[in-house]
């Protein structure tokens, strides 16, 4: 995969305690530059690595961190538009409204890149 792409992923929200998931979702689209054949490992590694959030105390005093959970789409972007990667252009929240499989079904039936 060579030139700009737009990623649209899903982030989740874990306890940093024990590591266990929240009903705490994100979903977030970015865009990305590769100037070198990049493989679907080498992508999904880096689209992990790089939109990690460290993690923080919530109003609850619970400590939590966010981290890609699924990568839905990416889409090849045919601009002239300058950009730093992971760059982000588009975020929206999904709060208590389900399990990870629930929220792909319900906001994402058609998502296509499988990871």
């Amino acid at each position: 995969m060579i030139g700009k792409f737009s990623i649209n992923i899903l982030l989740q929200s874990f306890n940093q305690a024990d590591n266990t998931p929240r009903e705490s979702f994100e979903n977030k689209i970015v865009l990305y530059e590769f100037e070198e054949e990049t493989d679907d490992s080498s992508l999904k590694d880096l689209i992990y690595k790089s939109n990690y959030e460290l993690p923080y105390k919530t109003a609850e005093e619970v400590v939590v961190y966010w981290q890609v959970v699924k990568i839905i789409d990416i889409f090849e972007i045919d601009s002239e538009i300058k950009f730093t990667n992971n760059t982000e252009v588009y975020s929206r929240f999904f709060i208590d409204q389900g399990s990870k499989d629930e929220i792909l079904n319900k906001f994402f039936p058609d998502y296509i890149w499988e990871d």
